[in-house]
């Protein structure tokens, strides 16, 4: 399947996270909740991926499918900084050394994430207005929904 995607890339990677342990849906436990979107003031250890900027890539030659790289940026949050950072790292490392072409499942559609290809970070930042940490990490996505 090409073309428009049923859940936003920064949903897909969401649930790539959740499947790899790495964090979980708010609705089930409070420990590194993962959102997509919007992060919730509560708890001080978070998780949220944002959709950015995409890069096209031009038009595949054989199917006239247009190649695009989906931007996204993860987001860690952590009330220290080791802790932050050490959670960015994580997340960094995984990303980087254990996504090829790994299956995620959200409902009944199914993706294929190829690669995630780290653009900056972890970008050290201090949330406004608290003695939080924040931990940007910037990627693009090549993926697909398979159903």
């Amino acid at each position: 399947m090409s073309g428009n995607l049923t859940h936003s890339p920064a949903d897909v990677i969401r649930h790539l996270l959740v499947a790899a342990e790495q964090g979980v849906l708010r609705s089930v436990s409070q420990t590194w909740p993962i959102d997509c979107g919007n992060m919730p003031d509560k708890p001080d250890n978070s998780i949220c991926v944002y959709d950015t900027t995409s890069i096209q890539q031009g038009t595949d030659q054989t199917s006239g499918e247009q190649l695009e790289m989906y931007g996204v940026t993860i987001v860690v949050r952590h009330a220290s900084r080791d802790g932050g950072w050490g959670k960015a790292k994580t997340l960094d490392t995984y990303l980087q050394e254990s996504v090829k072409n790994t299956g995620v499942t959200i409902g009944s559609s199914e993706y294929v994430v190829n690669a995630v290809t780290k653009t900056s970070g972890p970008i050290a930042l201090r949330e406004e207005g608290t003695k939080r940490f924040l931990f940007n990490i910037n990627a693009v996505v090549s993926l697909r929904q398979t159903t």
